[in-house]
């Protein structure tokens, strides 16, 4: 994070701790999502779904362009069924797969673009 924002959350008077959790998205992602079906930009980076496995409907999402899960918290392997996304130009893992429910990240970088 950005020493700049910190100092900003800090002289704001806010708890960065309490900020970072009340901005973040978190829990189960609905496959009501397939009814976008001309989404294209999914961004779901840096947020906290606490070691979930990556939702294998993703793999579904056949209008998608770019993926990015960046810094998630996802858990588990990687579902084979986002190589069904044939229009994909871009998806990023970079830090996105936490290992057990230690929450270790994986300090490893999956970029493809």
């Amino acid at each position: 994070m950005s020493s700049k924002i910190v100092q900003t959350v800090s002289h704001l008077g806010w708890d960065y701790e309490e900020y970072y959790m009340k901005s973040t998205f978190g829990g189960k992602i609905s496959p009501s999502l397939l009814n976008l079906k001309h989404l294209r930009y999914f961004d779901l980076s840096n947020n906290d779904f606490g070691g979930i496995q990556i939702p294998k409907f993703l793999g579904s999402m056949k209008s998608l362009r770019y993926l990015n899960l960046s810094g998630a918290g996802f858990g588990g392997m990687v579902p084979h069924e986002l190589g069904n996304l044939s229009n994909l130009h871009c998806l990023n893992l970079n830090g996105a797969i936490i290992i057990n429910m230690l929450r270790i990240y994986i300090g490893f970088l999956v970029l493809l673009c």
